[in-house]
């Protein structure tokens, strides 16, 4: 019985799996989808500014610093003349020395050494050329056979007699032709600036009233000057301008003709009895002051230009100056004693046609050595007509 139950349990059984089997698994069911909404909460953001990138920097390496310059030299020039402080020429460079201080500080300056304190005058072109000296007066009359074509200046009434429309313009333009500066350009010189005199009157110890009182007369006169005197009656005797004292006091000369400012400067009075007024004597004391070339060309750009304008400042200083002179002269000459005489105008022409005479045979010297002397005259002559119109 027992047996009977155990197959008919595993019958079952079997039965059962037989059925499993046959039956399909169904599918699962799928899950509906779900569209979710989801809030999301942002955690709290902490938010660093993303710095902006440095700019690039290029390094370069500084410069060691500019060390300071050690200031330049002054510039020194030194100045020889025969001339003392109270003449002319002295008036006008002690103007120079006062005024040269505004213009340049202590970066330039002229040292003069007045009276032949360094060099005579008859050694200063030489001075000049050799470097003795940086600056010189030269006296136009002392020294013809150096400068034959600048020795113009020296003819009697050739220069205008009016020192500030007349002779300067007449100097300046005659002083600027090529000639000229190459005359002194082949002694190492240049023209720094010049004096302009005023027109002078005959002094001495013999009253000359015309032409025919000039007879026998030693009157003092270099070069040209010298020439003139023969020519009208008179006698020419070489004496250097700063001993014209001394020549009259001795008897050396019995005359002369000057620039006033010279009868004040020298102290004429003392040694002269007459003076002669109307003969307006020029050419007389015609300076040039010059420098050495190689002093010029070396001078700094920032000194030379306003040096020049200083030069050119100071000609017109002095050529107003010498026209103030006159007046002042005539009276100290009167109250010293003097006896002044008139000169008239009719014999005053008769002078300055017999130095026209002179002016032609100046030149045609010159040509016949080798020199422009017709040119330079010719120049001169229609220089001398423009300005004096």
């Amino acid at each position: 019985m027992k047996r009977l139950l155990l197959v008919l349990s595993v019958l079952l059984v079997l039965a059962l799996l037989v059925s499993c089997a046959k039956t399909p698994t169904p599918k699962p069911t799928p899950a509906p989808t779900v569209t979710a909404t989801a809030t999301v909460t942002a955690p709290p953001t902490t938010v660093t500014a993303t710095p902006a990138p440095a700019p690039t920097v290029t390094v370069t390496a500084s410069p060691a610093p500019t060390p300071t310059p050690t200031p330049s030299k002054p510039v020194v020039w030194e100045l020889a003349t025969y001339i003392a402080p109270t003449s002319g020429t002295g008036r006008m460079w002690t103007e120079f020395q006062r005024r040269a201080p505004e213009v340049f500080g202590d970066r330039f300056k002229i040292n003069i050494h007045w009276s032949n304190s360094l060099l005579g005058a008859v050694a200063i072109p030489d001075g000049i050329t050799s470097g003795l000296a940086d600056v010189g007066s030269l006296s136009v009359s002392m020294y013809e056979d150096k400068f034959p074509l600048i020795s113009l200046l020296n003819l009697p009434f050739l220069i205008p007699p009016k020192p500030v429309e007349q002779h300067l313009p007449f100097k300046r333009a005659f002083l600027d032709q090529a000639v000229i500066k190459e005359e002194l350009a082949k002694r190492g010189m240049t023209i720094l600036l010049f004096w302009t005199s005023s027109p002078g009157p005959i002094f001495g110890n013999r009253a000359v009233r015309s032409v025919a009182d000039l007879k026998g007369m030693k009157m003092r006169g270099l070069g040209s000057e010298g020439k003139f005197w023969d020519k009208v009656g008179a006698v020419g005797v070489p004496v250097q301008y700063p001993e014209t004292y001394g020549a009259l006091s001795s008897g050396v000369i019995d005359g002369a003709a000057l620039p006033w400012i010279s009868l004040i400067d020298f102290k004429i009075y003392e040694v002269s009895k007459y003076l002669s007024l109307g003969v307006d004597f020029t050419s007389v004391a015609s300076f040039v002051e010059v420098v050495n070339t190689k002093k010029w060309d070396a001078l700094p750009a920032d000194i030379k230009a306003p040096l020049q304008k200083l030069c050119r400042d100071i000609e017109e200083w002095a050529a107003r100056d010498m026209a103030g002179v006159t007046a002042d002269a005539i009276q100290l000459m009167s109250a010293k004693g003097m006896q002044i005489t008139q000169f008239p105008p009719e014999e005053q022409q008769k002078l300055v046609t017999a130095a026209e005479g002179l002016w032609d045979e100046w030149a045609a010297d010159k040509d016949a050595k080798g020199l422009p002397g017709k040119q330079v005259l010719q120049f001169a002559r229609q220089k001398r007509a423009e300005v004096m119109k």
